[in-house]
């Protein structure tokens, strides 16, 4: 049993990283194919779940999303099979779907930090602003040093009005990652929305130093998917400037 749960979790780690390139390695894929050589249980999810990455790297996510649903039933007890399954979803703004099966994954992992993040996530595309929070408070609960969940909450707060909470949160974000682009990026448009100019220009010239994808308002909404407060304060910034 030991022996296969950690065959699970190598498949998992080894898919995930494929999941993430934009090239399909074919290196990656022969690790794969060692790995489960000797496990003919586990060839039918190697073949579909090879099918899910050529699916995903076509851009074709729905049926990647029918290829890791297939994986889950065959193993409904592996949470990682369930994360994957989600973020197809989640790519896909399926949001209510992935929030359900965010809510399994916690079910069999109740300390997964990640996913807590990535339920926020999901609950703020869906503008439900008190349940993102919850979510992203419980993530940096479980993981002090989790920046981006640390930053999400920040987001939130400043949606929901508590703007001198947001902003001491991410000033101190800022003082323990100064490397990490998007914090300095949010900061600046906290800090200019509340009449901070200096420190805020300060903050984005180190910001677009680190990140230059920070000057477009249109790939922060996109990829970023910052809530509509800060994108306003930032647009803010932007027009002044």
């Amino acid at each position: 049993m030991k022996g296969k749960k950690y065959l699970l979790s190598l498949l998992f780690a080894l898919i995930f990283c494929l999941l993430l390139t934009t090239e399909f390695d074919f290196v990656q894929a022969s690790i794969i194919k060692d790995v489960f050589n000797e496990k003919q249980e586990f060839q039918r999810a190697k073949e579909i779940a090879n099918l899910a990455l050529e699916e995903r790297l076509n851009g074709n996510l729905s049926q990647a999303e029918k290829h890791w649903t297939e994986i889950i039933t065959q193993f409904p007890h592996n949470p990682e099979f369930w994360q994957n399954g989600e973020n197809l979803k989640g790519f896909q703004d399926l949001l209510k779907e992935a929030i359900a099966d965010y809510d399994q994954v916690l079910i069999l992992n109740p300390k997964d930090a990640k996913t807590f993040n990535n339920r926020g996530n999901a609950e703020v595309g869906l503008g439900n602003w008190k349940e993102a929070l919850a979510d992203y408070q419980k993530a940096v609960a479980l993981e002090p040093d989790f920046s981006l969940a640390i930053a999400n909450e920040s987001y939130v707060l400043y949606e929901l009005g508590q703007s001198d909470e947001s902003l001491e949160i991410m000033r101190n974000l800022v003082k323990r990652f100064p490397l990490f682009a998007e914090p300095r990026a949010a900061l600046t448009a906290l800090l200019w929305d509340q009449g901070f100019q200096g420190e805020a220009e300060s903050n984005w010239v180190s910001a677009v130093g680190i990140n230059p994808h920070y000057q477009d308002i249109d790939w922060i909404k996109q990829k970023k998917r910052w809530p509509p407060k800060m994108i306003n304060a930032l647009n803010s910034f932007f027009s002044l400037n």
